[in-house]
C-alpha cells in the first residue's frame, strides 16, 4: 500500500456535541394550524425523490400534515413556499396515538433534483387543530449547518434533523448531518456479560491506515477497543479506555489511539469492538431504524452493529443490520496506490463552490 497522510479523519460521522446519554428534542412542536417544521438540505445525488422519512415525538392532538418537498429561497435560507416540482407533496394523517413513530411518506409525484440542489422537507398543517404535535430531532448531535431544522421558517433548532429521502431507484443516500433514526440502542456490559464485546462490523471502499477509534460511551469501567481482522478473531490493533481518563462520569465522545497504525484493505469486512476488562459496566450507545432500506443512511454505508462473547471467528458475531453503534475509526492514511505521493490523478476534474 502507498499511504498519503489523512490527518486523523474521524469516520463515520459522529455526534458533534454530547455531554450526556443520547436524547430527542422535546420542544419542537406544531402547536396550532399556523405552525410548521422544515428540514433544509442539499440533494445527495441527482434523480427523482419520491418519498420522505421523518419521526414524531409525543403527540397530544394530531392532524393531517401536508408533507412538502420545496425549493429554497437562497437569499434567506428558508423554504420558498413553492413545491420543488408539481405535486411534490402528500397528505399524512398523524393520530393522537402516533407518539414516537416514524413515517415514510410517498409524494404524489416525485421531484426531479440535481445533486447539490438546496431543497426542504416542510411539514405543514393541511387540516385539523394540532396540539403538542412534536416532531423529533436528535438533541445531542449538536448544531450542524449542512442540513438544518427550522421551526416556523424562522428559528434554527439547536439539534440535528431526523429525516431521509428515498429516490425512485429505491435508494436512501447517506446525508451527512441527518440522522434517520427510529430510536437509540444502549449496551451496558462488563467482562462477565454475554455478550462481552460490542461494536460494529464495517468495510471501507478504499485502503486505509487506522490510527485509533472513537466511540460515544460512558466508561465507568476499564476496557479495550479491539480492531479484528476479516476472520473475526485476530486482533490487529488495540487501545485501552480507562474509566478515569477523562476524570468524569459523564457520557461523551472518546478517542483512543493504537500504538501503531493498522492497514486495512478495501472492500473487506472487519470488526471493531469494545471489551470491558473489569466487572464494572461500560455503556455504549447507538441508533437503529425500523426501515431496513434506510440502514445504509444511518451512520455510514456498510457499518452495522455486532456483538460477541469471546469471539473466535466470524460465527461468533451476532449482527443487527438495522442498527449501528456510535463507534468508528480514526483514519491516519489513505492508500493512493501507484498514483504518486499525494498528487491528484491527471484526469482530476476542477470544481468550484459558491457561498451565498
Amino acid at each position: 500500500m502507498n499511504f498519503v497522510s489523512a490527518n486523523s479523519i474521524l469516520y463515520p460521522h459522529c455526534p458533534s456535541s454530547v455531554v450526556s446519554t443520547p436524547s430527542f428534542l422535546a420542544s419542537t412542536q406544531i402547536a396550532n394550524a399556523s405552525e410548521e417544521v422544515s428540514y433544509v438540505f442539499q440533494a445527495p445525488k441527482s434523480g427523482i425523490i419520491n418519498k420522505v422519512f421523518f419521526r414524531t415525538g409525543n403527540v397530544t392532538t394530531g392532524c393531517t400534515l401536508d408533507v412538502r418537498l420545496e425549493s429554497i429561497d437562497l437569499s434567506t435560507g428558508l423554504p420558498s413556499g413553492s413545491l420543488k416540482s408539481t405535486d411534490s407533496n402528500a397528505a399524512q394523517i398523524i393520530l393522537d396515538s402516533d407518539d414516537n413513530k416514524t413515517f415514510l411518506v410517498s409524494l404524489t409525484s416525485g421531484a426531479d433534483v440535481v445533486e447539490g440542489d438546496w431543497i426542504a422537507i416542510r411539514l405543514d398543517v393541511l387540516s385539523g387543530a394540532p396540539v403538542g404535535l412534536t416532531i423529533a430531532e436528535f438533541t445531542d448531535a449538536g448544531l450542524f449547518y449542512g442540513p438544518y431544522a427550522l421551526e416556523n421558517s424562522a428559528s434554527i433548532l439547536t439539534a440535528a434533523p431526523i429525516f431521509a429521502v428515498e429516490y425512485s431507484d429505491g435508494s436512501y443516500p447517506f446525508i451527512l448531518g441527518a440522522w434517520p433514526i427510529n430510536d437509540f440502542i444502549t449496551a451496558s456490559f462488563n467482562n462477565t456479560s454475554t455478550p462481552d464485546v460490542v461494536g460494529n462490523k464495517f468495510k471501507l471502499n478504499y485502503g486505509a491506515k487506522i490510527k485509533g477509534v472513537w466511540a460515544y460511551l460512558d466508561s465507568d469501567g476499564d476496557a479495550f477497543f479491539n480492531l479484528y481482522d476479516t476472520n473475526g478473531a485476530t486482533i490487529l490493533g488495540s487501545g485501552a479506555a480507562y474509566s478515569n481518563i477523562p476524570p468524569t462520569t459523564a457520557a461523551g465522545i472518546h478517542q483512543i489511539l493504537f500504538s501503531t497504525g493498522v492497514p486495512l484493505n478495501s472492500g473487506e469486512y472487519y470488526y471493531l469492538g469494545l471489551e470491558p476488562s473489569t466487572s464494572t459496566n461500560t455503556v455504549v450507545y447507538g441508533v437503529y431504524t425500523d426501515n431496513s432500506g434506510i440502514a445504509n443512511a444511518l451512520l455510514a454505508p456498510d457499518f452495522t452493529a455486532v456483538s460477541a462473547k469471546d469471539p473466535t471467528g466470524i460465527g461468533s458475531w451476532t449482527e443487527n443490520i438495522s442498527g449501528a453503534y456510535f463507534m468508528g475509526l480514526i483514519i491516519d492514511g489513505i492508500d493512493i496506490g501507484n498514483t504518486g505521493s499525494g498528487v491528484a490523478p491527471a484526469n482530476q476534474e476542477s470544481f468550484s463552490v459558491t457561498i451565498y
